[in-house]
């Protein structure tokens, strides 16, 4: 799964970490001793140059598919969020499936995701809706694109939900 610069204020690719481990940090914050893990992918290339895929050898391989095609890399990872991206196409299915993939316990609605807590209920909301309750933590969650030019897809904003999940269920 591609993941963003540990850097505070950074949007960048993650591509720099420590020797077969998850990147880290960008081109511009990476550590001393990084190396760029995206040169660790099983890609391989055929007699004429052309990229194939690291297990069943497809021709269709995208540098976001970890140097698989779209089917093995959703039978290697399906729990990732790129997978659940792939697979399924409405926005309110792909974040109920990733909470669900990460949390037990959640009872989903249309544009909702809700889960009790001590008598306080916690409600993901992914579309407009109005929600007053003097025992509700909410979280707003935007699934579309989004950031003044900037275009960050759905599957790198999963795991900034899934954090804020988590945060808001230690606190309460």
């Amino acid at each position: 799964m591609p993941t963003i610069c540990k850097k505070d204020t950074c949007r960048n690719l993650a591509v720099y970490g420590f020797c077969f481990g998850k990147p880290l940090f960008c081109s511009m914050h990476r550590e001393n001793g990084s190396k760029n893990t995206r040169t660790l992918e099983p890609v391989l290339l055929t007699k004429s140059g052309e990229k194939v895929c690291g297990k069943c050898s497809s021709k269709t391989v995208l540098p976001r598919y970890k140097g698989y095609c779209t089917h093995c890399y959703v039978k290697l990872y399906p729990l990732d969020p790129l997978s659940l991206q792939t697979i399924y196409k409405s926005k309110d299915t792909i974040i109920q499936k990733f909470i669900d993939s990460k949390f037990d316990g959640f009872v989903h609605g249309k544009g909702f995701s809700q889960i009790q807590i001590n008598g306080i209920t916690l409600k993901i909301i992914f579309s407009e809706q109005n929600v007053s309750d003097e025992k509700t933590i909410i979280i707003k969650f935007n699934p579309n694109k989004y950031e003044n030019g900037k275009n960050p897809m759905l599957y790198t904003r999963l795991p900034d939900l899934e954090k804020e999940i988590l945060e808001k269920i230690m606190n309460t």
